[in-house]
């Protein structure tokens, strides 16, 4: 079950969610060291999963 939405963050068309997402997750979790793991759609998986596990020690979890 997807948790509070704690940021959005509005960038250019020119950068892939996939690679923006990463920006939002950063602030957030600095923010909120609390945060345990991260929910997003089917279209982040591939380079957000990997920038939040490496960058951030993080697990994305996905939902329909």
């Amino acid at each position: 079950m997807p948790g509070c939405l704690l940021s959005v963050v509005v960038h250019s068309s020119n950068i892939h969610d996939t690679k923006g997402g990463i920006f939002a997750a950063k602030r957030r979790y600095g923010q909120h060291p609390s945060i345990q793991k991260f929910c997003a759609d089917a279209g982040y998986r591939g380079t957000f999963v990997a920038d939040a596990k490496e960058q951030l020690g993080l697990q994305t979890q996905f939902f329909p």
